[in-house]
C-alpha cells in the first residue's frame, strides 16, 4: 500500500509476487527458482500478463565450455630419444568439450513441466541475454516486456489470442504443458481418439466450427490457428 497526501491508499501490488491463476494462488518465486535450476539459465523472472504466465530467462553462452580438459597431468621434459617411440608417452591429446546447446523456450517449459503442476508452467518464455535491472541491482519487473520486445527475444510464443487458445487446448488434451505452437499434435502423442477430444474442446472454447481435416492438414497449434484465421 501507498498513502497519498490526501489520505487515500493505493494498492501497488504484493511484495511476495503472489498471484491467482486458473483459480490457484501461486508464488511466482517458486516458478523462478525452478527455472534458475535449469541448466544454462542464469536468471529468471515470471509475471502474470493477460491472464497468462510469462517467463523471462537470461542465458549466456560460456566460451570456456569449449576449452580442453585441465585434468591431464603435465609430463616432465625428457632428453630427445634417438629412436621414435611407437606411442606418445603423454597419452592421447585431451578432447575438447563441446559447447552446450543454448537453452530454448521449449527447453525451459519442458523443465518446469517436469517439476511443477500444469497451472504453474509458463505459457510463454522469452529468452534474453540478460534481464533488466534497477539501479539497486534487482530485476526491474516493469521493464521485462519492453526489454523482450527491444531485444527480439528468442521465443516461440503464440502470436495472438487465437493461437494461444488453440495451443492451450493442445497442451491440456495431450497433458503436455511444455508443448510449443510449432509442435505437431500427432508427433506429440496425439491419436484419433484424442483428436476428437481436441476438436470438441476447440469448438466449445472458440464457439465456432473446426473441421477435422484442418487438424490433419495443419497439425500444429500455429498451423491450425492460421487456418482458422484464413477462414475468418
Amino acid at each position: 500500500m501507498r498513502q497519498r497526501p490526501d489520505g487515500r491508499l493505493d494498492f501497488i501490488g504484493r511484495v511476495d509476487h503472489q498471484v491467482k491463476h486458473r483459480g490457484y494462488r501461486i508464488e511466482l518465486g517458486e516458478i523462478e527458482q525452478t527455472l534458475r535450476a535449469c541448466p544454462g539459465v542464469d536468471d529468471a523472472a515470471v509475471a502474470l500478463e493477460d491472464e497468462q504466465l510469462v517467463a523471462y530467462i537470461a542465458t549466456t553462452a560460456t566460451p570456456e565450455s569449449t576449452s580442453t580438459s585441465a585434468s591431464a597431468p603435465s609430463t616432465p621434459s625428457r632428453a630427445p630419444s634417438p629412436e621414435p617411440t611407437p606411442a606418445s608417452a603423454s597419452g592421447p591429446e585431451p578432447t575438447p568439450t563441446p559447447a552446450p546447446a543454448p537453452v530454448t523456450a521449449k527447453d525451459a517449459r519442458a523443465w518446469t513441466a517436469g517439476r511443477l503442476p500444469g497451472y504453474m508452467v509458463p505459457g510463454t518464455v522469452h529468452v534474453l541475454d540478460e534481464l533488466p535491472l534497477t539501479t539497486a541491482g534487482k530485476i526491474d519487473r516493469r521493464r521485462l516486456a519492453t526489454s523482450a520486445a527491444r531485444a527480439g527475444s528468442r521465443s516461440d510464443e503464440p502470436r495472438d489470442r487465437l493461437e494461444l487458445e488453440v495451443l492451450e487446448a493442445f497442451r491440456r488434451v495431450l497433458d503436455e504443458p511444455g508443448m510449443g505452437p510449432h509442435d505437431a499434435f500427432f508427433e506429440s502423442g496425439g491419436d484419433s481418439r484424442l483428436a476428437v477430444t481436441l476438436l470438441g474442446r476447440l469448438r466449445g472454447g472458440l464457439r465456432r466450427p473446426v473441421a477435422a481435416r484442418l487438424l490433419w492438414e495443419r497439425p500444429t497449434a500455429a498451423g491450425l490457428a492460421s487456418a482458422l484465421r484464413e477462414l475468418g
